[in-house]
C-alpha cells in the first residue's frame, strides 16, 4: 500500500494482485481505498486499474513486426530483480513509468 498525491487529491491505493508470466509479462491490478483496523479495505465499488510490465521483444504486430511498447520492459524489471523474486512494493516504480508515459 502506499499514499500519492493527485493534484488536489491525496488517495491511498494497493497492488490487488499480479500475476508474473516468467520471461514474458507481469500483469497488475492497482486499487484505491482506506486503511481499516490495520487492513487495506478497497472502496466497493471502483474501477480497478491494470498495468503491465512486458518484454518488448514479445510486442508484435499481426505482420510479426516487432512494435514500439507503450508498456514498461520486462527486461528492466528482470535485470533488478534477476531471480525474479520481486515483491507488491517493487512494482510501483515501474507503475509510475508507466503512467508517466506521454
Amino acid at each position: 500500500m502506499r499514499t500519492i498525491t493527485i493534484p488536489t487529491q491525496t488517495v491511498s491505493e494497493a497492488i490487488q494482485s499480479y500475476d508474473h508470466f516468467v520471461g514474458f509479462k507481469v500483469n497488475i491490478v492497482v486499487g484505491v481505498g482506506q486503511e481499516v483496523d490495520g487492513q487495506f479495505a478497497y472502496t466497493i465499488p471502483q474501477q480497478f486499474q491494470s498495468y503491465v510490465i512486458q518484454n518488448q521483444a514479445a510486442v508484435t504486430d499481426a505482420q510479426g513486426n516487432v512494435l514500439r511498447a507503450a508498456i514498461t520492459d520486462y527486461n528492466d524489471l528482470m535485470n533488478q530483480y534477476p531471480d525474479g523474486n520481486f515483491g507488491t512494493e517493487d512494482l510501483w516504480p515501474y507503475i509510475d513509468r508507466i503512467r508517466n508515459r506521454s
